[in-house]
């Protein structure tokens, strides 16, 4: 099978998002990021890691503030 699409590392995530690795590591945990087990570390999928990113915006209503 031939991988062709991007795979990032948790510590990569980590820098990404500025989350501790562990906060990302439960994210895959409970399924709501998927990831697969590649050369012995977790790796996610750049479409999955933007498509996390897009369910998680908020949109700020300026006239609130």
């Amino acid at each position: 099978m031939k991988i062709n699409k991007p795979l990032i590392a948790v510590a990569d995530l980590k820098n990404r998002w500025g989350l501790h690795p562990e906060s990302i590591r439960r994210y895959i945990r409970s399924g709501r990021l998927p990831a697969i087990r590649f050369g012995g570390r977790l790796r996610v999928n750049l479409e999955a890691v933007e498509a996390f990113e897009d369910s998680h915006r908020v949109t700020v209503n300026r006239e609130a503030l």
